[in-house]
This record gives structure tokens, C-alpha cells and sequence, in this order.
């Protein structure tokens, strides 16, 4: 970003979803619900990019992309990538 003010706002506030969403991780490796061998960190950033990609692609293409399948294929590819492992 050109400008510095705003860069660290947009830092910050990144910095805040992505500790928000580590809690909730180790929360949910607790609580078994998230595979404890999975880095919390890494998967809060996973899911602020997937986020991230479906708002992009919802903005983008907003004729084309239907939420309902979006999530139902993300769960079926995320369930396939813990079955490979």
C-alpha cells in the first residue's frame, strides 16, 4: 500500500481476524472438532483467504457463483484434503 497510515490500519485489523479466528481453531482442537495436527495459525489464514476468494468471486462474477454450492463444494474438497492426509 502507498500509504503507510492505511497500511498499518489494514495490518492491524488483519492481524485481529487472523487471532480471532487461531482462537477459534484452538477451540475447535478442544473441542475435536478440528484435527489437532493442524496448525491453528495456518488454518485461520486458509480461512481468510477462502473468505476472502469467495468475496472476490462473488463481486466478480455475482450472476455465476451460487453461495449454497460454493459452501457445499468447499466442504466436500476441504473433507477430501483431510482424507489424503
Amino acid at each position: 500500500m502507498r500509504n503507510p497510515e492505511i497500511a498499518l490500519l489494514v495490518q492491524s485489523s488483519y492481524r485481529q481476524i487472523i487471532e480471532h479466528l487461531y482462537c477459534l481453531a484452538v477451540q475447535m482442537q478442544v473441542g475435536g472438532t478440528l484435527d489437532p495436527d493442524l496448525d491453528p495459525r495456518g488454518v485461520a489464514h486458509v480461512m481468510v483467504a477462502t473468505v476472502q476468494g469467495f468475496m472476490l468471486q462473488k463481486l466478480l462474477l455475482a450472476q455465476e457463483l451460487d453461495a449454497a454450492t460454493y459452501l457445499a463444494t468447499a466442504r466436500q474438497v476441504f473433507a477430501f484434503s483431510e482424507q489424503g492426509t
